[in-house]
């Protein structure tokens, strides 16, 4: 198995743990991670920057806006559907409170 930085700081790693499985472990830590990592002469790879998120879609911006503030789509259909009249009225509701 290869070992590869999981930081830009090349300060920490993941590799085999020696049992079948994988670990983490730090550079020059003296684990026994470590040890198997100096013994096994191997080079690290270096450390990839993970691609940048795409941008989320008109949809997903929607309903995380909606999850922030504790609204569903019928609520905000309400104050979308709601007359000029009625929007001054919860408005001036809203500064009563």
């Amino acid at each position: 198995m290869t070992y590869s930085f999981v930081n830009p700081e090349h300060t920490y790693l993941v590799g085999p743990d020696g049992k079948g499985g994988t670990c983490g472990f730090g550079w020059e830590s003296g684990t026994p991670a470590w040890e198997l990592f100096v013994e096994s002469g191997e080079e690290p790879l270096p450390y990839v920057e993970p691609p940048e998120p795409p941008e989320p879609t008109t949809t997903e911006k929607v309903n995380n806006l909606l999850s922030d503030y504790g609204l569903t789509r019928a609520e905000l259909r309400v104050v979308f559907e709601a007359t000029e009249e009625e929007e001054v009225i919860n408005t001036a509701d809203e500064s009563n409170d």
